[in-house]
């Protein structure tokens, strides 16, 4: 009988008992035999197998799927024929029939548009329509945040923020009150509540700043910025965390912003901002209100140390030991607008070695202790503003300490102290009903220096102003000369007929308006407006003389001397700061001559008018240095500016064709 080789045996013989046992059903050439059993198999027609070879069973469910088939409306389909290229896009129209949209471009993006037949298009991505940085809200409340008060809220709080670390973004925390302990905030990042709805509440014996500011998680200190806190109220819960009660501290930070917040109950500093060998720059803060801090060490807001260039604005600094506290060790440049300190017991505003602050629009009042207090500063300035009802005695409790508390307080509306030097107070209203108040303004030390223009004094408990130790306050009126190393005045300033005006810095951030026959001598100032020099209102010329490092930002106005046209014209350099002529067809082309090399500095505005029949040639000559001769143009105006070396008058600038 015919059988497979077996494996491991059937040494040499092997193929021939595979070949006898093929034999049994193939021909030689492999094909099957007709007598054989695997002849009489069925074999697969060529064309497929028919309907008919199949069961009975199969050729039912084969006619029930063509019936089926046979329903389905394809007409107006999509055939995938059509679908050439890579990325393409059909849609259905109005009257559901399939249109292309097509292939888009690198970086589009399909948008709806109601006025394409498909009801779409391709488009770009405009900076509108784009996430940006910053754009993205997390709510505290979905990382477990417990807005009812009762739970700790500190680590839902934190796996928020430190979501934006390195990204930016907003931490958004819902009507509510949260229990917090230390936070960090990052970069680029915005803590934003609903208003006085948002509590934030400094747990029982936390002990610590609520907010501290970092760049990211990995890299604490290195140039924070832009952090925002905005719409939240703080209670500091001092009585439960009698070693630190405090909200906000802001290190070595960029553009630092604190808006719409309300804080009760801290101690110590309640929010603040400090650098080191990297400063802090630019903190804003904005429209904020402080009440109820401890009476024996609570601050307000304290710009310490490595803190420059802030901006104050519309803060309400209630009842603490003090409101605001400005530490600098140089010059801060901090401006402060229309805040407004009261009902503390040591002092409204304590400037500590802080120089070239500028408060305008202040509100110092009713405060236990002293309104503003300047201790070894250099160069700060008090513009409008009110220091009123300060040594407060509270008579009818009305801030909560006592009926009758402050009786025994002997301070004043202000104090210059400890060699504060250029202290200027210009328009403030210093006023005192209260017998309680000792000065106006009391200035101490052998250096102290104090400038009062314009301001106005009323009921003050001794004396409107007082000096000791040889400490000097000047008062100016309008009319006076106004001679003093340094002045920085941030409205206007009016300086009267025959007056001198002297300074070797000056400061304007409004209108300088000088009339009538004086002297000016400016040296390394700044003029952010207008500078005005006329003769009106008072005889004689006036004399402009500008010194090295004077920046004019705003414009330059000076008296007018008209000259009479002639073929030689005499230029008196003291006549006027602008000088103008108009030529005339009956002279010819003229020459100008300087009637001296003028004053180092001194700065000069020559006008030529030509008439309507004339255009004239002008030769500048003696102690003149211009850029070549002027050719005039018939009935146009040319304008030069010179300055002068001492010796001639350079040009710097022409204008033609006017």
């Amino acid at each position: 009988m015919s059988r497979l080789p077996v494996p491991g045996s059937d040494s040499g013989v092997w193929g021939d008992i595979l070949n006898d046992y093929l034999e049994v059903e193939h021909n030689a050439d492999g094909t099957l035999k007709p007598s054989g059993s695997l002849g009489s198999k069925y074999t697969k027609p060529v064309a497929g197998i028919p309907k008919g070879d199949l069961t009975s069973d199969v050729q039912t469910s084969l006619g029930k799927a063509d019936t089926a088939l046979q329903a389905v409306d394809v007409s107006g389909k999509v055939d995938k024929s059509t679908l050439t290229t890579k990325g393409d896009v059909y849609a259905a129209s109005a009257a559901s029939t399939p249109v292309r949209v097509g292939v888009g471009t690198t970086g589009q993006v399909l948008t709806a548009d109601p006025t394409q037949t498909a009801g779409l298009k391709w488009g770009a991505v405009t900076d509108a329509d784009a996430v940006h940085k910053g754009d993205l809200v997390y709510n505290a409340v979905d990382f477990g945040a417990d807005a009812s008060g009762v739970a700790d809220s500190t680590s839902a709080f934190q796996a928020a923020l430190d979501v934006c670390s390195g990204r930016g973004g907003i931490v958004f925390a819902p009507a509510g009150t949260y229990l917090l302990g230390a936070l960090t905030q990052y970069s680029s990042t915005i803590l934003r509540g609903t208003g006085i709805g948002t509590l934030f509440k400094l747990k029982d014996g936390a002990n610590t700043v609520m907010i501290s500011t970092r760049d990211t998680i990995g890299a604490p200190t290195t140039f924070p910025h832009d952090h925002i806190i905005e719409d939240i109220s703080f209670d500091l819960n001092r009585a439960n965390n009698p070693i630190s009660a405090r909200a906000i501290e802001g290190y070595r930070v960029r553009n630092h912003k604190l808006q719409r917040c309300k804080f009760t109950n801290f101690n110590n500093e309640c929010v603040r901002v400090f650098g080191d060998t990297q400063f802090s720059i630019q903190p804003r803060f904005i429209d904020n209100q402080f009440d109820q801090g401890d009476p024996t060490n609570g601050v307000g807001i304290v710009l310490d140390s490595g803190t420059f260039d802030s901006w104050l604005d519309g803060n309400d600094v209630g009842r603490a030991w003090r409101g605001i506290v400005i530490s600098n060790g140089g010059y801060g440049n901090h401006k402060l607008v229309s805040n407004w300190t009261w009902g503390h017991m040591d002092s409204g505003v304590y400037v500590f070695q802080s120089h070239g602050n500028q408060f305008s629009g202040h509100t110092s009042e009713s405060n236990f202790g002293d309104g503003i207090v300047f201790d070894g500063c250099n160069d700060n300035a008090v513009t409008g503003g009110r220091v009123s009802d300060n040594s407060f005695v509270d008579t009818d409790n009305k801030f909560g300490y006592g009926a009758g508390f402050g009786t025994a307080n002997v301070a004043s509306g202000v104090k210059a102290i400890n060699d504060s030097v250029g202290i200027k107070f210009n328009g403030t209203l210093i006023v005192n009903p209260l017998a309680a108040q000792k000065y106006g303004i009391l200035a101490s030390g052998a250096s102290t220096l104090v400038y009062q223009i314009g301001c106005t004094f009323s009921g003050q408990g001794t004396a409107d102003t007082s000096t000791s130790g040889g400490a000097q306050i000047r008062t100016f009126t309008p009319s006076d000369d106004i001679s003093f190393p340094t002045a920085m005045v941030s409205g206007n300033l009016a300086v009267g007929p025959g007056a001198t005006l002297l300074e070797e810095r000056l400061t304007i951030d409004g209108n300088v308006k000088v009339k009538g026959g004086q002297t000016i001598n400016l040296e390394n100032s700044s003029f952010d407006s207008t500078l005005h020099v006329v003769n009106g209102g008072g005889s004689g010329a006036s004399l402009l003389s500008v010194d090295s490092g004077v920046k004019f930002a705003g414009q330059l106005v000076g008296g007018l001397d008209t000259m009479t046209y002639a073929s030689v014209i005499v230029l008196s350099v003291t006549a006027a700061f602008v000088h103008k002529t108009t030529t005339t067809s009956l002279v010819g082309d003229a020459t100008i001559n300087a009637s001296s090399g003028g004053t180092a500095g001194q700065v000069m505005y020559i006008v030529i008018a030509n008439d309507a029949a004339s255009g004239r040639t002008i030769t500048f000559g003696t102690n003149f240095k211009p850029n070549g001769t002027l050719v005039g143009t018939i009935g146009k105006t040319a304008s030069l500016i010179f300055v002068s070396d001492g010796t001639n008058f350079y040009e710097t600038s022409r204008v033609t064709g006017l």
